[in-house]
């Protein structure tokens, strides 16, 4: 169909009000002519009207330039280049008349277009879609075909050489989004969700020793409390998935995928730590996986201490000093009631070492007179008891 530019296209625009129940008359007119092609260009009207006007004409020249050298390759039956056709373009025909390095799902909705340039002579499966403006696509013959910015002068020169007698291998790799990636559980995962690349790619050596690493240092993947975005590395192929651990492992996957998919894994793995939902533990379990780390290393110190505060027994004395040791390693202590906690189970250490006296071996200690600060201090513990040795 003929482009409607000016009037008629303003005319058709506005005829169109009534079927369209448009907010309003600029909506309707936007509507209508990119109904079926991307001939809308956005322009930045905040700024001076030289400029606004610059940038106008600059793009109607670089489309006016684009359209000719279109019509005249093809005129020549040479490859055209699509650079800035959009506006004539229809996106049916765009879809509809791809080559066959295009690949498309059983719905014809398209996966990606590869570089012909690419697999013919480094046999390389390169994912090179258009752009905007279309400035990566030729057509030749009536169908069109996407290179890479490298490869497009190469393909436009030889496109005989490079599309005849040359298809894509039967199963090309296709990346998850991010909403199909989420669904996948680990045992989906080929290579129990090893990453393959750096499983091919090996140990490699000791820093110091220079000394290979065992087979086991090259199995790496994502840990399971990891961030999403850090296990959304996933390719599809050939019915399988594979997870990768980086974007650069992942783009060499996409590449050359059939390097990676006949990969064995050792028969020693590393331990598998997954995460468990404590809430569903029994009681023993659940102390075990929760608490026995904290639990342990208090009842050590205070076994260690065996501590006697003034006026309490031995058991209210290691009890009293389990919950401060408890309390001041609490991990989510701020910095203020890190430093508080701490002051207050120096000051129970201090007050419980008043009894410990100076004998050694089968010395007796030294006597304590009646009138010392240190019968004073005992007799205050005595009638304040701990919490009076608290101060924070």
């Amino acid at each position: 169909p003929p482009l409607l530019t000016g009037e008629e296209a303003v005319r058709e625009a506005l005829a169109s009000l009534s079927t369209e129940r448009a907010d309003s008359e600029m909506q309707a007119i936007r509507r209508t002519l990119t109904r079926d092609k991307d001939v809308e260009e956005v322009v930045d009207a905040s700024r001076n009207r030289t400029s606004v006007h610059r940038q106008v004409l600059g793009e109607l020249r670089r489309a006016a330039k684009g359209r000719q050298e279109y019509l005249m390759r093809r005129e020549l039956k040479h490859p055209a280049p699509l650079a800035e056709q959009r506006r004539w373009m229809r996106r049916e025909d765009l879809k509809e008349k791809r080559g066959n390095f295009c690949v498309k799902e059983e719905d014809g909705s398209i996966i990606g277009d590869y570089c012909p340039v690419a697999w013919k002579l480094e046999e390389e499966l390169v994912l090179c879609s258009p752009d905007a403006r279309l400035s990566n696509m030729l057509e030749v013959a009536g169908r069109f075909f996407c290179a890479s910015p490298k490869h497009l002068l190469e393909l436009m020169t030889s496109p005989s050489y490079y599309l005849h007698s040359q298809t894509l291998p039967d199963h090309v790799p296709r990346r998850l989004g991010e909403g199909e990636a989420a669904k996948v559980g680990e045992e989906s995962l080929e290579y129990r969700g090893y990453c393959p690349v750096t499983l091919l790619d090996g140990p490699g050596e000791d820093a110091v020793t220079g000394q290979k690493l065992p087979i086991q240092a090259a199995l790496l993947k994502p840990s399971y409390d990891a961030p999403l975005a850090e296990r959304m590395y996933l390719v599809k192929y050939q019915d399988k998935i594979y997870r990768m651990l980086t974007e650069e492992k992942l783009d060499r996957f996409m590449r050359k995928p059939w390097n990676f998919v006949n990969l064995k894994l050792p028969v020693k793995l590393p331990f598998d730590k997954r995460p468990l939902d404590l809430a569903s533990l029994p009681l023993p379990g659940y102390l075990e996986h929760a608490v026995v780390q904290e639990l342990t290393a208090a009842l050590l110190a205070v076994g260690q201490k065996r501590p006697k505060f003034p006026g309490l027994s031995s058991e209210q004395s290691a009890l009293k000093l389990l919950a401060l040791l408890l309390r001041s390693r609490n991990r989510r202590n701020n910095t203020v009631d890190k430093r508080l906690h701490g002051m207050n189970l120096e000051l129970y250490v201090g007050a419980c070492d008043l009894l410990v006296r100076d004998a050694k071996d089968a010395q007796l200690p030294t006597p304590v007179l009646a009138e010392s600060d240190v019968v004073e201090r005992y007799l205050s513990l005595v009638e304040g008891g701990p919490k009076g040795c608290v101060k924070y």
